[in-house]
């Protein structure tokens, strides 16, 4: 039996590797006998099936994923695009656990500007909101700022600001970074902008939080109407600080008098 499912974890992965399919339900409920195969297909072996591994992972679910944690990070410094970015996708999947917030924060750390990008896609995303240790927030705070900086606001700036949400009060030591993103006018920084404001109304009433909120809700080019949005979602969750509730009354009149959000 164990050499038969052996056989057919391998033939799958071979032909995961060329392509998508399924993966049947009793080999998913087989993780004692599915697992080290796909580990041995994980391997640093430049001819292993790893893409097929990957999206076997993937295709099985997160219980199965969880048992090869370790290679997977791995995987996210494969020479192959296509590899590292299914790696990411899953520990994505798997979420923040089992060491994968460190993992992904050292990538963070690292002079290619793709896998910072893919590391801090993967941290921006909501599972991994609100679930960062401090040492680790704390760790990753420099190389964000260094990011919010990158010449590319949309597959860089974007991504890193998602993350510094995601951090909520623990990001507080980038709020002077995240104001200087609400001043940036240009057409492409309408994404790192949002986040922005979205983060900053996660870390709270730091200095000139509220103000610059403020500012972005009553900004009146309607081209950007889901920032002011955001911003009166971001100085809602802030509560009522000194001139809150005066700004977002205001935002809900028209001049007519007639209640209308932004």
């Amino acid at each position: 039996m164990e050499n038969e499912i052996r056989s057919r974890v391998q033939d799958l992965v071979s032909k995961l590797e060329k392509g998508w399919g399924t993966v049947p339900a009793d080999l998913m409920d087989s993780a004692a006998e599915v697992v080290p195969v796909l580990l041995e297909a994980l391997r640093d072996d430049p001819d292993a099936p790893r893409l097929g591994a990957l999206r076997f992972l993937r295709l099985a679910g997160t219980n199965l994923a969880k048992e090869a944690v370790s290679e997977v990070i791995n995987a996210t410094g494969d020479s192959s695009l296509e590899v590292r970015s299914a790696a990411y996708g899953l520990l994505e999947e798997i979420g923040p656990e089992h060491g994968v917030i460190a993992a992904l924060v050292d990538k963070l750390q690292s002079t290619n500007r793709d896998r910072r990008r893919l590391a801090a896609g993967v941290l921006g995303s909501s599972k991994f909101d609100s679930v960062w240790p401090k040492p680790l927030a704390q760790e990753a705070i420099p190389a964000l700022l260094d990011m919010l900086n990158d010449d590319d606001r949309s597959f860089v700036r974007n991504p890193a600001a998602r993350v510094l949400a995601n951090l909520g009060p623990l990001g507080k030591d980038a709020a002077p970074a995240l104001l200087r993103v609400l001043n940036d006018r240009h057409p492409e920084s309408y994404g790192v902008r949002r986040q922005a404001i979205i983060a900053l109304g996660k870390i709270g009433p730091e200095n000139g939080v509220v103000r610059s909120l403020i500012r972005a809700l009553n900004d009146n080019d309607l081209e950007i109407s889901l920032i002011r949005q955001s911003a009166a979602e971001a100085l809602a969750r802030i509560g009522p600080e000194k001139g809150v509730i005066r700004a977002l009354l205001k935002a809900l009149k028209t001049q007519d008098g007639v209640p209308q959000f932004p």
